[in-house]
């Protein structure tokens, strides 16, 4: 009788030690996961107002419920914008099914770029329908979006950043990739596709 208690006595402990053991484990590696796939959030997006393209107030309201891709070029841009809005246009086309990806491109030289020579330059990468904004303000505006708002680098309009910056629904930042990079850019594909998935 005595043997029989402790042997389930043992039982019992060695069942709750495997469940606990099993508990621990699932918890530590859900963590680990969340810990891999989730992406950081570097900062909000200040209010701004421009004017697209075709004349259209474009303004920070325009991001929310959207994930965004945004770069900053100008149009005289002898090398580095042309090679950035082709692999833009790239993404462009990937993802011109879905609806809840959009790209904007802000120019830093408004001074040169009228709003018609961001529609002429738009349409040398293939642009022609709402999911890709080419934007202007004032360069004192740019300026202080540039620098203050998206946290980048270089005087305007000729040492601005190569990078695409990465925008949730919330308007934050969630990412910065070098443009001219093949590995950066499928860095950004595969957080276009957790953003999607995860609705933020």
């Amino acid at each position: 009788m005595a043997d029989s208690l402790r042997t389930s006595k043992i039982i019992i402990v060695v069942g709750l030690a495997a469940l606990f053991l099993g508990a621990t484990t699932l918890f530590v590696m859900e963590n680990a996961d969340s810990s891999r796939s989730e992406i950081p959030i570097f900062s909000e997006i200040p209010n701004f107002s421009g004017i697209e393209s075709f004349g259209s107030d474009y303004v920070r309201a325009n991001l929310n419920e959207k994930i965004t891709i945004v770069d900053f070029i100008f149009t005289s841009c002898p090398a580095l914008c042309p090679s950035m809005c082709e692999r833009m246009s790239e993404l462009y086309e990937l993802y011109r099914e879905n609806e809840e990806i959009q790209f904007l491109s802000m120019s830093v030289d408004p001074d040169n770029d009228s709003l018609a020579a961001l529609r002429e330059f738009s349409m040398r990468f293939g642009v022609n329908d709402n999911r890709w904004k080419f934007v202007r303000m004032s360069l004192e505006e740019v300026t202080s979006l540039y620098t203050d708002g998206f946290k980048l680098g270089g005087e305007l309009p000729f040492q601005h950043s190569s990078k695409f910056i990465l925008v949730d629904r919330s308007g934050r930042i969630r990412g910065y990739y070098e443009s001219g990079d093949d590995q950066n850019i499928e860095t950004l594909k595969s957080d276009i596709i957790e953003l999607l998935n995860s609705g933020v």
